[in-house]
């Protein structure tokens, strides 16, 4: 399984990593700073999930998840916010989860099992 996450901050990335790592110790989990990077890294994978950030530097979140979807209508969206703000914009894309900031392994987990 190939999992992918976006976030601005290198700390807040490092620790997400860290717990998506333990959720899925076996799978593939690829951490990068910017949606545009997230999608050229998946122009030649199957990505399985996605965790990013509805708020990034360039390109949104919910660009990068249309984007995803465009090429795997099947991935598994988890947006992260530090708010409620964009939660319907995220559900109108039928996302499978919608993460508060700061991100449990619990909530992975959770996530993981929806």
């Amino acid at each position: 399984m190939e999992v992918i996450l976006v976030m601005n901050d290198r700390k807040e990335r490092r620790d997400l990593k860290q717990k998506v790592q333990s959720v899925y110790p076996k799978d593939c989990v690829s951490a990068f700073r910017s949606g545009e990077d997230a999608l050229e890294y998946a122009k030649n994978r199957q990505i399985d999930v996605c965790f990013t950030e509805i708020v990034l530097i360039r390109m949104s979140g919910i660009a990068l998840a249309k984007e995803l979807r465009k090429s795997n209508d099947q991935v598994k969206i988890n947006f992260i916010s530090d708010t409620k703000e964009y939660a319907m914009d995220g559900w109108k894309l039928f996302i499978n989860d919608y993460l508060l900031k700061p991100v449990s392994v619990s909530a992975i987990q959770h996530s993981r099992e929806r």
